[in-house]
């Protein structure tokens, strides 16, 4: 991607929010040009001018809240990343590490990804994502511990980014094969108590999350089924994060050699 800024400060803005893993490039062609121009005080007493966001031509966002133009930024960002990655295929999904193994919570936002991550490191796991899972063509899963999106006003509302760091979380540094693929969503009184479903249903709970799916579908189908060959799937709608993880890591353990 390109970035460009309409003074110093707000280029280095833009590269402030840009993924850990963000590195400079000599390519004169790009995917995706983001442009910034940083509002604030107005030229009058008393009028503020709005933060403006563009990729390329599009307008992504207007606001006087610089925080909700990091978002748009950050949203827009790995949509572009995970839909014309090369040679890794993105899924919206949680992924935490546990033993030699990892844990996808495939999901939209919204749907209790992040509570469920965050509760499944605190049992012992190790943070990799919570919005992203990273895949190769052998089904193995690479770190994207960007920051997680907590949200304080509501299941609804915008999160505020925390790094895992803030939060006290140990970071995944390689990658891990996966070991189980949870479908699930968080409805409220609900007792987690899931079933093993297919491989077939698993592709599927991960296909409808898969952001290439489109574009290229054989790479997608390809990584998506190495991954399930290797892994136990299991369904069912969750209630509490807590109860839930306790749950998922004794199902892990189980599986684990004496």
């Amino acid at each position: 991607m390109g970035l460009r800024g309409s003074t110093a400060a707000s280029l280095g803005q833009l590269k402030a929010w840009l993924p850990r893993a963000a590195r400079p490039s000599r390519v004169s062609v790009v995917d995706g040009l983001y442009s910034l121009i940083l509002g604030g005080a107005g030229p009058r007493s008393g009028v503020k001018t709005f933060h403006i966001l563009y990729r390329n031509a599009t307008r992504l966002a207007r606001s006087f809240d610089l925080g909700e133009i990091r978002r748009a930024f950050e949203r827009d960002l790995s949509m572009l990343i995970g839909e014309n990655a090369m040679d890794r295929v993105f899924v919206h999904a949680g992924v935490v590490g546990i033993g030699d193994g990892a844990i996808l919570v495939p999901g939209k936002s919204f749907s209790g990804k992040t509570t469920l991550i965050h509760a499944l490191v605190e049992q012992g796991g190790v943070y990799y994502s919570d919005e992203f899972a990273v895949l190769d063509s052998r089904g193995n899963v690479f770190p994207w511990a960007e920051p997680l999106s907590i949200r304080r006003h509501g299941p609804r509302k915008a999160g505020e980014p925390r790094s895992a760091e803030s939060l006290g979380m140990a970071i995944g540094r390689r990658s891990l094969p996966v070991r189980m693929v949870v479908l699930t969503c968080y409805e409220a009184g609900r007792r987690f108590r899931p079933k093993a479903v297919g491989p077939g249903q698993g592709v599927l709970g991960l296909l409808e999350n898969t952001m290439s799916a489109q574009r290229n579908p054989r790479a997608a189908l390809r990584a998506l089924a190495s991954v399930v060959s290797g892994a136990s799937v299991v369904s069912g709608p969750r209630g509490e994060a807590t109860p839930t993880a306790r749950t998922i890591r004794r199902m892990i353990e189980a599986t684990l050699p004496a």
